[in-house]
């Protein structure tokens, strides 16, 4: 026998039938609800892992600013003293 969600997608007509036509629809309509929120949390595991490599990568950014900043103000005192030795 056809279960309650197909015979929900059926034209029959009949009081008990249409009893069983609800409860297929509202199955339906359930399962449909479910999807909705499994693909939101989805989108929110994603938004909370974009978040985090953001964080990441904005960490190893100024990381990788300091550490210029340092070699270049080696370089600079490198200079002077290779000037002061001429």
């Amino acid at each position: 026998m056809s279960t309650l969600k197909e015979l929900s997608k059926k034209d029959l007509t009949g009081s008990s039938v249409c009893e069983n036509i609800q409860l297929g629809c509202l199955q339906r309509i359930a399962d449909a609800c479910e999807k909705m929120v499994s693909n939101y949390q989805k989108m929110e595991n994603d938004l909370a892992d974009y978040k985090r490599k953001h964080a990441d990568a904005t960490e190893t950014i100024r990381n990788l600013i300091k550490s210029i900043s340092s070699l270049r103000g080696q370089n600079t005192k490198l200079k002077k003293k290779l000037n002061q030795n001429k």
